[in-house]
């Protein structure tokens, strides 16, 4: 498969939920992601992607749901990780809902506060991703 590269005009500054779960992705998470200020949803799991998770995704206010499970992350400190008790997950000792034997599943039901939401945006960068190959 050959390697693409999109660049996107201001548009999608305003995006607000990506997922891109379970696509074979690698490399590192790009820095760049901190533009888009409005996200809401961030789906990455289920990759081959490694190097640091960056800092600067902290300067994402708006985020409500990070999903970085199943990846080969670096330098990931557990002890600032102590209390949170929303974080589960490998290297950490709590498992995620639905995780067994160490499979990955999609994302259960429950998962994004309203489905039909999620369903809604899933549609929808569908239809973008589709409308840019072309």
């Amino acid at each position: 498969m050959e390697r693409q590269e999109f660049e996107y005009g201001r548009n999608f500054a305003y995006l607000k939920m990506i997922d891109l779960s379970s696509n074979e992705l690698t490399g590192e998470i790009p820095t760049a992601i901190i533009r888009l200020l409005e996200l809401k949803g961030l789906n990455l799991s289920g990759n081959r992607l490694h190097g640091n998770v960056p800092s600067a995704i902290g300067q994402l206010k708006g985020l409500e749901c990070l999903d970085l499970s199943t990846n080969n992350f670096s330098g990931f400190n557990i002890s600032t990780n102590e209390g949170n008790k929303g974080l589960c997950g490998k290297p950490l000792s709590n498992n995620c809902p639905g995780d067994e034997a160490g499979h990955h599943n999609q994302p259960s039901s429950g998962m994004y506060e309203d489905d039909s939401v999620y369903e809604r945006w899933l549609y929808i960068s569908a239809v973008l991703g589709f409308g840019t190959t072309f």
